[in-house]
């Protein structure tokens, strides 16, 4: 995975109730058609990015006590967006969780003990 630790954490927070560290990427509107093939390039490199900085340990680093823990990066979005926005985030998970080499890599990973990508209209 790449090295990356250039990514938009807007916040995280600890969800005891599932027993995760979640990364939320907040996406507001207003929703343009002539902009979203744009904003659909730069959510999935925010998903990925996501993904690189908790398997590669920056997340551990920044937040110590992440480490080890189950990973949820949960991607808001706002302002009615179009249908193509949420079905790129759902396909992004489904891309990573049925992935081998994410798969190795999370288990091989001491920074995490599990990864799962959640999209949700607020």
């Amino acid at each position: 995975m790449a090295k990356n630790e250039r990514v938009t954490i807007d916040f995280t927070t600890i969800d005891r109730t599932n027993g995760e560290f979640v990364m939320y990427l907040v996406e507001e509107g207003p929703w343009s058609e002539t902009s979203l093939a744009e904003r659909l390039r730069a959510i999935q490199a925010r998903v990925y990015n996501a993904v690189d900085v908790a398997i590669d340990g920056y997340l551990a680093r920044v937040h110590p006590e992440s480490r080890g823990s189950k990973v949820r990066i949960q991607v808001d979005l706002h302002a009615k967006p179009p249908e193509v926005v949420e079905a790129l985030v759902r396909k992004l998970a489904d891309h990573i969780a049925g992935s081998e080499e994410y798969r190795r890599d999370i288990e091989a990973s001491k920074n995490i003990a599990g990864l799962r990508i959640l999209v949700k209209h607020l």
